[in-house]
C-alpha cells in the first residue's frame, strides 16, 4: 500500500509539530503549515488523501479553508480540529455541508486520532 500524504494546517507550532509526529509514527507521510494560505498552496502542488485543519487560524478561520479546499479538491477528505471545547457545543462547524468529514478535539487520545484518520483514509478510497 503506497503511503498516504496528509496536509495539517494549524497556527499553534507546538500542536502542529506534536500532530506531525504522530501521523508520522502512524506511517503516514505530512506536510505540516501554520496558516491557511499555505496549506491551500500545499494543497494544490501536492497530491493530498486528507488534511486536517484548526478552526480557528488568524489569516483565514479552518472552515473558509476548508471549503476553498472542496471546491478545488471535492473528494479530498477534510478533518477539522480545535482546542476551544465552544465548537464541540454549538453549530460552529456545518457538518452537514458535506465537506467536513469529521471534527475532533485538540485533547484527542493517540488511538482514536489514529482510528479516527485511517477510518476517513479508509472511505476516501
Amino acid at each position: 500500500m503506497a503511503t498516504k500524504t496528509v496536509l495539517i494546517c494549524d497556527d499553534d507550532d507546538h500542536y502542529r509539530e506534536a500532530l506531525e509526529m504522530s501521523l508520522e509514527s502512524f506511517g503516514l507521510e505530512v506536510i505540516a503549515v501554520g496558516d491557511a494560505n499555505s496549506g491551500f498552496s500545499m494543497a494544490r502542488s501536492n497530491k493530498i488523501e486528507l488534511a486536517i485543519i484548526d478552526v480557528f487560524m488568524p489569516d483565514q478561520d479552518g472552515i473558509e479553508l476548508a471549503q476553498r479546499l472542496n471546491n478545488f479538491h471535492p473528494a479530498l477528505p477534510i478533518l477539522v480540529c480545535s482546542g476551544k471545547s465552544e465548537v464541540f457545543q454549538s453549530t460552529m462547524v456545518p457538518m452537514g455541508l458535506g465537506f467536513v468529514s469529521g471534527l475532533f478535539p485538540k485533547t484527542i487520545e493517540l488511538d482514536s486520532l489514529k482510528r479516527l484518520v485511517f477510518d476517513v483514509l479508509e472511505e476516501g478510497n
